[in-house]
């Protein structure tokens, strides 16, 4: 979506049964722009098998912003982690979050990144 100088931007990706999603924020070549990014993963626990877990990872234009594994609890039901960072980005600069879930014993149901420009 873009927007004018007077409505902050926003930016969603919402992937389903996946174990990757991508959200690209195309650069803007006047001004610089500072995001709240907020990246969530859903997981579903199998049969709650012992040593089920699952973990997210978001790459922030490549590099690893953020990682984390977590034991998959709530057998039958839903778990997941998320992250909340912030990003400025240069004049020119385009930006790509990506997050990867792996996960052992359980399934990954649902990926959420949002991009949300500062005021």
């Amino acid at each position: 979506m873009a927007a004018s100088s007077s409505v902050p931007e926003h930016y969603r990706t919402d992937v389903a049964d996946e174990a990757l999603a991508v959200l690209d924020v195309p650069a803007d070549a006047h001004r610089l722009r500072v995001f709240e990014i907020a990246c969530a993963v859903t997981v579903q626990s199998d049969d709650g098998s012992p040593g089920a877990w699952h973990q997210l990872t978001v790459l922030d234009n490549g590099s690893r912003q953020w990682e984390r594994r977590e034991p998959t609890r709530n057998p039958g039901d839903f778990d997941g982690l998320d992250v909340r960072f912030r990003r400025e980005l240069p004049v020119g600069q385009a930006l790509r979050i990506t997050a990867a879930v792996r996960c052992l014993g359980s399934r990954c149901r649902r990926i959420v990144i949002e991009a949300d420009e500062q005021a």
